[in-house]
């Protein structure tokens, strides 16, 4: 699923799909661009697994992949809600990398649950794209873009001006809620 379609599909999923996870993160975006963050340096290794490999390769699997196979025996409503419950259950390895580095329980759990919340969320939102637009591409460029933002720091809120950095999270959630209606 979603790799048969033609130009046209791949563009419109992509369009649509992109256009959405912006719209998502529009006050992230904002943050990042008056805070002067908008572009991050990494190395290019780091670069290439978390923005190119990481994301096609993960939706490849647990989109396109997953998703044809759940497909075949359940409701796509049913398919979209299992599949990012895969999704969240591949991410929860990051906990390891917190009880390295804190030797304690409180902040694995915490971040496990978070990280699979997170991740689970994502995962519905671009398997219903999947299954909307019948394309894997926009799924691949919305996750990441995800993965570029990373999830939205909220450290605004002791800055100056910290209203109009909330008003533009709070039209991006709006501006995703109204135009998933008519995706």
């Amino acid at each position: 699923m979603g790799l048969s379609a033609s130009l046209a599909v791949h563009s419109l999923s992509a369009f649509k799909t992109l256009g959405l996870a912006l719209c998502l993160f529009l006050g992230p975006v904002y943050t990042r661009f008056t805070n002067g963050t908008l572009l991050q340096e990494e190395e290019p290794w780091i670069m290439f697994r978390n923005y190119v490999f990481a994301p096609t390769t993960e939706e490849l699997v647990f989109r396109s992949c997953l998703m044809t196979f759940l497909l075949k025996d359940y409701s796509p409503l049913t398919s979209v809600l299992l599949a990012p419950l895969y999704f969240g259950l591949a991410h929860v390895h990051h906990g390891y990398s917190v009880y390295r580095q804190s030797k304690k329980l409180v902040p694995v759990v915490v971040s496990v649950v978070f990280q699979f919340a997170y991740t689970t969320l994502f995962g519905w939102f671009a398997a219903y794209a999947l299954v909307r637009t019948r394309s894997i591409v926009g799924p691949i460029l919305a996750h990441m873009f995800c993965n570029y933002m990373g999830f939205p720091s909220f450290d605004f809120m002791n800055d100056r001006g910290a209203y109009v950095h909330l008003f533009m999270h709070i039209c991006g959630l709006g501006l995703f809620a109204v135009l998933m209606q008519s995706f």
